[in-house]
């Protein structure tokens, strides 16, 4: 006898969340420090590299791939990055704020 029930699809968590994104900073060095302005060392830069995606470079509200095509991420995740302590714990802290705000 067949079982001919499908084997549960593998899922990974949304790159593009608060949650997600949290999640990944609480993994780092808290006092380490990243730059706001450099498109290949920004803490989304290396989040989204870290996550796997094909990212060269990174801007305000967009990430690029290394085919030239841009892809839009959701603003909430720009705002936990840009800021006046550029650690990744202050950013830990600003993440999680964020995520409070957000109705469930």
């Amino acid at each position: 006898m067949f079982d001919f029930t499908p084997a549960p699809a593998e899922t990974k968590p949304d790159v593009f969340t608060l949650p997600s994104l949290y999640a990944w900073l609480r993994m780092q060095p808290p006092k380490r420090e990243y730059t706001y302005i450099c498109r290949r060392g920004c803490l989304l830069y290396q989040y989204f590299k870290a996550a796997g995606l094909d990212v060269r470079e990174v801007g305000y509200n967009y990430w690029t791939d290394h085919d030239g095509k841009d892809h839009r991420f959701p603003d909430a995740l720009h705002d936990v990055a840009n800021a006046s302590v550029p650690t990744m714990g202050a950013a830990a802290i600003r993440c999680r704020a964020a995520m409070e705000k957000v109705p469930a």
